[in-house]
């Protein structure tokens, strides 16, 4: 360890208590009934009484084992705590090498690559009982060359030379996460964005960086069938195309004869704000929740900050918005303190890349915009979203005690 290295004992006390929060309610939003299989056309639900209840009765459900979900997440956070460990007694500034920066991005697309082609949902790759998120381990990745490539470059940063190759680059792996995870993908552009602003990238580039990330996103968001119904819905709940006189016909009111049933696209969210709502300001109690009992889908991950609404009310919500907030603030303190360019970008992307999420799964869930599936960091039921958010602790804490 650096002979003047001094802890962060506020950010260890979060990442500890998050850790710790998030294993109890992966605990607790793991204890629901599975959705009825093959029916992939109706809203998921309850198929049978929750253990310990009685036929007719809605109680709260009874806790009566540790599910293996729930074992799973304990095993990942075994691993994400060395993850932690390694990255904060290794010297940030051996991260500043092109072996870290370029073959970490090169490896993550490889393995989105891999994901895409013969993964599950394109999205996962599983060897008999492990399995990883290729976008998840994107997110390190993004920040370690976001960081070398700005410390390499400080000088010269507004010169198309710098910004013609790092387009390229970020083009590519938001791109090859975007295809199967828009969420994380939306997360790392607004990312970089946030980083290069911070370097001093003048704004007549940021103006043009936005314009083409926002078009990408929006059209990513409007091609596939599927994403585009999600934003129809959202929209239409808010009555914007009834406002505009843009709100379509239904399929009855044209041809005089019944609609079809097709499944609600917002079912989601109208499940997280019952969840939500049922909560009141200290909650049914932790493990007490029933939108998690079929009812509230991805209740243990995409979703889960509903189950905390539920179970401990405005009261734990509040708190946990809280705790992302002073990791915020205990980023922004290890950004200033560092003794260079690569550790304060570094420092910067870890922490902006964490909160920064945290504010859009919390915003997704109260409805503030469109279901998207994106983790709850730290919180959410995930392994390599465990395992990427620690290594980002790892590396701030290494920047903090190796800082004067």
């Amino acid at each position: 360890m650096h002979p003047g290295a001094r802890t962060d004992w506020w950010l260890v006390s979060l990442v500890l208590a998050l850790l710790v929060v998030g294993l109890l309610m992966v605990w607790s939003a793991t204890q629901y009934v599975p959705p009825r299989n093959g029916n992939a056309g109706a809203p998921e639900m309850p198929l049978a009484v929750p253990p310990g209840a009685e036929a007719g009765q809605d109680p709260a459900p009874v806790v009566t084992e540790v599910s293996p979900r729930a074992i799973k997440q304990a095993v990942w956070a075994a691993i994400g705590l060395v993850l932690l460990m390694f990255f904060r007694a290794r010297d940030y500034r051996r991260l500043n090498h092109p072996a870290w920066a370029f073959g970490g991005t090169g490896l993550v697309l490889g393995l989105l690559a891999l994901a895409y082609l013969i993964g599950e949902r394109h999205r996962f790759l599983r060897w008999g009982p492990v399995g990883i998120q290729p976008s998840e381990l994107a997110k390190p990745a993004l920040v370690i060359f976001l960081a070398y490539f700005i410390a390499q470059r400080a000088r010269i940063l507004n010169d198309s030379r710098t910004l013609a190759p790092m387009a390229v680059t970020l083009g590519l792996l938001t791109g090859a996460v975007m295809i199967a995870d828009l969420g994380t993908a939306f997360v790392m552009i607004v990312t970089a964005g946030a980083v290069f602003i911070a370097a001093g990238l003048e704004w007549r580039h940021v103006r043009t960086a936005a314009a083409v990330g926002a078009l990408c996103t929006l059209l990513a968001m409007l091609v596939p069938d599927y994403r585009r119904a999600r934003v129809e819905a959202f929209l239409g709940e808010l009555g914007i195309p009834q406002a505009l006189g843009l709100a379509p016909k239904s399929p009855a009111a044209e041809n005089g004869s019944q609609a079809s049933p097709r499944r609600d696209v917002g079912y989601h969210q109208k499940q997280s704000l019952l969840a939500l709502g049922s909560g009141g300001w200290r909650g049914v109690g932790w493990f007490k929740g029933r939108q998690k009992l079929g009812y509230l889908p991805e209740a243990d991950n995409d979703f889960i900050f509903a189950v905390v609404g539920e179970e401990l009310g405005l009261a734990g919500c509040g708190a946990l918005v809280l705790m992302f907030l002073l990791i915020w603030w205990r980023g922004l303190k290890v950004a200033r303190r560092a003794p260079d360019d690569f550790g304060r970008s570094l420092a910067l992307g870890a922490a902006f890349i964490v909160v920064f999420q945290a504010m859009v799964h919390m915003s997704v869930v109260v409805k503030l915009a469109p279901a998207k599936g994106l983790p709850l960091p730290m919180i959410s039921y995930g392994g390599s979203s465990l395992a990427a958010t620690m290594i980002l602790f790892g590396m701030l804490l290494s920047i903090r005690e190796r800082s004067v």
